[in-house]
Protein backbone atom coordinates (compact mmCIF):
# COMPACT_ATOMS: atom_id res chain seq x y z
CA UNK A 1 0.00 0.00 0.00
CA UNK A 2 1.52 3.41 -1.16
CA UNK A 3 1.61 6.62 1.21
CA UNK A 4 -0.56 9.67 0.51
CA UNK A 5 0.62 11.90 -2.35
CA UNK A 6 1.77 14.40 0.03
CA UNK A 7 2.86 13.84 3.74
CA UNK A 8 5.26 15.83 6.19
CA UNK A 9 6.74 14.60 9.22
CA UNK A 10 8.35 16.75 11.43
CA UNK A 11 9.91 15.53 15.15
CA UNK A 12 11.66 17.89 17.98
CA UNK A 13 14.69 16.22 19.74
CA UNK A 14 16.14 16.78 23.09
CA UNK A 15 19.04 18.73 22.00
CA UNK A 16 16.41 21.26 20.12
CA UNK A 17 16.49 20.31 16.72
CA UNK A 18 13.60 19.90 14.82
CA UNK A 19 13.82 17.73 11.64
CA UNK A 20 10.91 17.40 8.59
CA UNK A 21 11.12 14.15 5.98
CA UNK A 22 8.70 14.02 3.38
CA UNK A 23 7.75 12.11 0.23
CA UNK A 24 7.86 14.59 -2.74
CA UNK A 25 10.53 12.76 -4.65
CA UNK A 26 8.97 9.46 -4.10
CA UNK A 27 5.80 8.90 -2.69
CA UNK A 28 6.30 5.90 -1.41
CA UNK A 29 9.53 7.02 0.35
CA UNK A 30 10.13 9.70 3.34
CA UNK A 31 13.05 11.61 3.20
CA UNK A 32 15.02 13.95 4.98
CA UNK A 33 13.90 17.59 3.98
CA UNK A 34 15.39 19.99 6.47
CA UNK A 35 17.25 19.89 10.21
CA UNK A 36 17.07 22.72 12.02
CA UNK A 37 18.87 24.04 15.61
CA UNK A 38 15.81 25.97 16.61
CA UNK A 39 15.54 26.07 20.69
CA UNK A 40 17.85 25.37 23.51
CA UNK A 41 17.34 22.42 25.16
CA UNK A 42 14.47 20.37 24.31
CA UNK A 43 11.61 20.52 21.92
CA UNK A 44 8.75 20.05 23.80
CA UNK A 45 5.70 20.54 21.57
CA UNK A 46 4.99 20.75 17.73
CA UNK A 47 2.04 22.15 16.18
CA UNK A 48 0.65 22.43 12.30
CA UNK A 49 -1.88 24.43 10.85
CA UNK A 50 -2.45 22.18 7.59
CA UNK A 51 -4.52 24.12 5.59
CA UNK A 52 -1.64 26.68 4.74
CA UNK A 53 1.66 24.91 6.20
CA UNK A 54 2.06 27.09 9.28
CA UNK A 55 4.23 25.01 11.94
CA UNK A 56 4.99 26.05 16.27
CA UNK A 57 7.10 24.77 18.38
CA UNK A 58 7.74 25.49 21.82
CA UNK A 59 11.21 24.67 23.54
CA UNK A 60 12.25 23.81 27.18
CA UNK A 61 14.08 27.95 26.47
CA UNK A 62 10.23 29.17 26.58
CA UNK A 63 10.58 30.26 23.17
CA UNK A 64 7.59 29.45 21.01
CA UNK A 65 9.28 29.21 16.96
CA UNK A 66 6.73 29.89 14.15
CA UNK A 67 7.87 28.39 10.46
CA UNK A 68 5.78 28.16 7.07
CA UNK A 69 6.58 24.50 5.62
CA UNK A 70 5.44 25.33 2.33
CA UNK A 71 8.31 27.99 2.34
CA UNK A 72 10.64 25.99 4.58
CA UNK A 73 11.40 28.92 6.16
CA UNK A 74 11.18 30.50 9.52
CA UNK A 75 8.98 33.26 10.35
CA UNK A 76 9.33 34.53 13.25
CA UNK A 77 9.50 33.77 17.59
CA UNK A 78 8.07 34.63 20.83
CA UNK A 79 8.74 34.03 24.49
CA UNK A 80 6.53 33.15 27.14
CA UNK A 81 5.70 35.84 29.43
CA UNK A 82 6.51 36.30 32.62
CA UNK A 83 6.32 33.78 34.93
CA UNK A 84 4.46 31.18 33.04
CA UNK A 85 7.07 29.03 32.03
CA UNK A 86 7.97 26.89 29.36
CA UNK A 87 5.68 25.73 26.91
CA UNK A 88 4.90 21.54 27.48
CA UNK A 89 1.83 21.20 24.18
CA UNK A 90 0.48 23.30 22.24
CA UNK A 91 -2.88 23.11 19.43
CA UNK A 92 -4.07 25.51 16.80
CA UNK A 93 -7.89 26.18 17.79
CA UNK A 94 -8.36 28.30 14.56
CA UNK A 95 -5.99 29.71 11.91
CA UNK A 96 -5.94 32.98 13.97
CA UNK A 97 -5.08 31.50 17.18
CA UNK A 98 -2.77 28.80 19.24
CA UNK A 99 -3.24 27.63 22.49
CA UNK A 100 -0.38 26.94 23.99
CA UNK A 101 -0.12 24.66 28.18
CA UNK A 102 2.96 26.15 30.15
CA UNK A 103 4.82 24.42 32.99
CA UNK A 104 2.78 26.70 35.34
CA UNK A 105 -0.30 25.45 35.08
CA UNK A 106 -1.90 27.92 32.50
CA UNK A 107 -3.12 28.08 29.02
CA UNK A 108 -1.88 30.89 26.65
CA UNK A 109 -3.83 32.09 23.46
CA UNK A 110 -1.87 33.67 20.97
CA UNK A 111 -3.41 35.47 18.03
CA UNK A 112 -0.96 34.00 14.85
CA UNK A 113 -1.18 38.10 13.15
CA UNK A 114 1.47 39.64 16.12
CA UNK A 115 1.88 36.59 18.27
CA UNK A 116 0.32 38.68 20.98
CA UNK A 117 -1.08 36.73 23.94
CA UNK A 118 -4.98 37.54 23.66
CA UNK A 119 -5.86 35.11 27.21
CA UNK A 120 -4.42 33.42 29.86
CA UNK A 121 -6.34 30.72 30.97
CA UNK A 122 -5.71 29.19 34.69
CA UNK A 123 -7.43 25.93 35.93
CA UNK A 124 -4.82 23.29 36.59
CA UNK A 125 -2.52 22.99 39.58
CA UNK A 126 0.85 22.36 38.41
CA UNK A 127 1.91 21.57 34.40
CA UNK A 128 -0.34 20.75 31.11
CA UNK A 129 0.49 17.81 29.60
CA UNK A 130 -1.20 17.59 26.69
CA UNK A 131 -4.21 20.01 24.98
CA UNK A 132 -6.72 19.52 22.56
CA UNK A 133 -8.87 22.11 20.56
CA UNK A 134 -12.30 21.12 19.13
CA UNK A 135 -12.96 21.06 15.27
CA UNK A 136 -14.86 24.10 15.81
CA UNK A 137 -12.13 26.03 17.62
CA UNK A 138 -15.03 26.86 20.24
CA UNK A 139 -13.90 24.38 22.94
CA UNK A 140 -10.91 22.97 23.80
CA UNK A 141 -9.40 19.75 26.45
CA UNK A 142 -6.69 19.71 28.37
CA UNK A 143 -4.86 17.52 30.54
CA UNK A 144 -2.96 18.22 33.85
CA UNK A 145 0.68 16.50 34.69
CA UNK A 146 -0.03 16.41 38.46
CA UNK A 147 -3.64 17.15 39.54
CA UNK A 148 -5.43 14.58 37.26
CA UNK A 149 -8.22 16.92 36.06
CA UNK A 150 -9.23 17.09 32.57
CA UNK A 151 -10.88 20.27 32.05
CA UNK A 152 -13.45 21.40 29.27
CA UNK A 153 -12.95 25.17 28.25
CA UNK A 154 -14.98 27.20 26.44
CA UNK A 155 -12.86 29.33 24.45
CA UNK A 156 -15.51 31.82 23.18
CA UNK A 157 -15.75 33.06 26.72
CA UNK A 158 -12.76 32.67 28.09
CA UNK A 159 -13.50 30.61 30.59
CA UNK A 160 -13.31 27.22 32.36
CA UNK A 161 -16.69 25.34 31.88
CA UNK A 162 -16.40 21.71 33.12
CA UNK A 163 -13.75 19.60 35.48
CA UNK A 164 -13.60 15.90 35.28
CA UNK A 165 -11.26 14.10 38.21
CA UNK A 166 -9.75 10.86 37.21
CA UNK A 167 -9.74 7.55 38.10
CA UNK A 168 -6.77 6.15 39.80
CA UNK A 169 -7.57 2.41 40.33
CA UNK A 170 -5.08 1.91 37.67
CA UNK A 171 -2.49 3.09 39.40
CA UNK A 172 0.33 1.02 41.47
CA UNK A 173 -1.98 -0.13 44.57
CA UNK A 174 1.34 -1.38 46.32
CA UNK A 175 1.18 2.53 47.34
CA UNK A 176 0.91 2.72 50.81
CA UNK A 177 1.39 5.87 51.49
CA UNK A 178 -1.67 8.21 52.64
CA UNK A 179 -1.74 10.60 49.20
CA UNK A 180 -1.59 8.77 46.40
CA UNK A 181 -0.22 10.07 43.09
CA UNK A 182 -3.00 11.68 40.42
CA UNK A 183 -2.81 10.35 36.91
CA UNK A 184 -1.25 11.85 34.01
CA UNK A 185 -3.19 12.74 31.07
CA UNK A 186 -0.93 11.09 28.12
CA UNK A 187 -3.02 12.13 25.29
CA UNK A 188 -6.51 13.74 24.33
CA UNK A 189 -7.82 13.41 20.60
CA UNK A 190 -10.65 14.97 19.09
CA UNK A 191 -13.05 12.92 16.76
CA UNK A 192 -13.11 14.92 13.41
CA UNK A 193 -16.53 16.07 13.04
CA UNK A 194 -15.92 16.65 17.31
CA UNK A 195 -18.80 14.18 18.51
CA UNK A 196 -16.39 12.18 20.59
CA UNK A 197 -13.08 12.89 22.32
CA UNK A 198 -10.36 9.98 23.82
CA UNK A 199 -8.18 10.94 26.33
CA UNK A 200 -5.40 7.82 28.07
CA UNK A 201 -3.59 8.17 31.39
CA UNK A 202 -2.23 5.43 33.15
CA UNK A 203 -2.54 1.99 31.47
CA UNK A 204 -6.45 3.53 30.49
CA UNK A 205 -7.88 4.38 27.55
CA UNK A 206 -11.51 6.04 27.55
CA UNK A 207 -13.59 7.70 24.82
CA UNK A 208 -16.75 9.59 25.36
CA UNK A 209 -19.93 11.17 23.28
CA UNK A 210 -19.23 14.78 23.57
CA UNK A 211 -23.06 15.40 24.26
CA UNK A 212 -24.27 12.91 26.32
CA UNK A 213 -20.60 12.09 28.15
CA UNK A 214 -21.14 8.06 28.19
CA UNK A 215 -18.42 5.83 27.62
CA UNK A 216 -18.25 4.24 24.42
CA UNK A 217 -14.95 3.03 25.78
CA UNK A 218 -13.00 1.69 28.27
CA UNK A 219 -10.12 -0.07 28.58
CA UNK A 220 -7.05 -0.97 30.75
CA UNK A 221 -4.48 -1.92 28.27
CA UNK A 222 -1.24 -4.19 28.73
CA UNK A 223 1.16 -1.21 28.30
CA UNK A 224 1.13 2.79 28.78
CA UNK A 225 -0.20 4.58 25.82
CA UNK A 226 1.49 7.68 25.02
CA UNK A 227 -0.54 8.77 21.93
CA UNK A 228 -4.04 7.95 20.59
CA UNK A 229 -5.82 9.10 17.61
CA UNK A 230 -9.06 7.96 16.09
CA UNK A 231 -9.15 6.46 12.62
CA UNK A 232 -11.29 5.31 10.23
CA UNK A 233 -13.61 6.74 7.76
CA UNK A 234 -16.12 7.66 10.48
CA UNK A 235 -13.46 7.48 13.15
CA UNK A 236 -15.01 4.31 14.53
CA UNK A 237 -11.45 3.20 15.88
CA UNK A 238 -8.68 4.29 18.24
CA UNK A 239 -5.33 3.59 17.41
CA UNK A 240 -3.45 3.22 20.56
CA UNK A 241 0.62 3.89 20.08
CA UNK A 242 2.38 1.97 23.53
CA UNK A 243 5.60 1.79 26.08
CA UNK A 244 6.41 -1.04 24.68
CA UNK A 245 6.17 -0.58 20.56
CA UNK A 246 2.86 -2.50 20.39
CA UNK A 247 0.18 -0.44 18.60
CA UNK A 248 -3.71 -1.68 20.03
CA UNK A 249 -6.35 -0.45 17.74
CA UNK A 250 -9.82 -0.52 19.32
CA UNK A 251 -13.33 -0.01 18.03
CA UNK A 252 -15.33 2.67 19.93
CA UNK A 253 -18.26 3.07 17.15
CA UNK A 254 -21.86 2.15 18.40
CA UNK A 255 -23.16 -0.54 16.21
CA UNK A 256 -26.97 -1.53 15.19
CA UNK A 257 -26.02 -4.94 17.16
CA UNK A 258 -28.31 -4.99 20.29
CA UNK A 259 -24.66 -7.39 21.68
CA UNK A 260 -22.20 -4.43 20.98
CA UNK A 261 -24.35 -1.84 22.42
CA UNK A 262 -24.36 -4.03 25.72
CA UNK A 263 -23.03 -1.85 28.63
CA UNK A 264 -19.01 -2.29 29.20
CA UNK A 265 -18.41 -4.55 26.07
CA UNK A 266 -14.92 -3.72 24.71
CA UNK A 267 -14.06 -4.42 20.96
CA UNK A 268 -10.74 -4.98 19.84
CA UNK A 269 -10.32 -4.90 16.06
CA UNK A 270 -6.70 -5.99 16.16
CA UNK A 271 -3.12 -5.93 18.58
CA UNK A 272 0.02 -5.05 16.10
CA UNK A 273 3.31 -6.08 18.02
CA UNK A 274 6.27 -3.45 17.74
CA UNK A 275 7.54 -3.76 14.53
CA UNK A 276 10.68 -2.40 12.79
CA UNK A 277 9.17 -1.13 9.14
CA UNK A 278 6.17 1.16 8.05
CA UNK A 279 3.25 -0.57 9.74
CA UNK A 280 -0.19 0.79 7.51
Amino acid sequence: MSLPNEITVVAGTYDGVLVGWNNEKDVNKLEMEFASHSHEGSVRCISVLQENGIMASGGFDESIKVFDLKKKREMGETKTHGDLGAPMCSDFATESHLLVGLVSGKIAMYKRKDWAVVHILAGHEGGISCIASHPSGKLALSGGVKDGKLNLWDLTKGRLAFVHKLKINDLDKSNTTSKKPLPRVNCIRWSTDGSMYAFCYGKHVTARDAASGKDLLDIELPARPNQICFIGENDECLACACDDGSLPVLGVGVTNDEEDQEEGLIRAVMAIEGVDRLVV
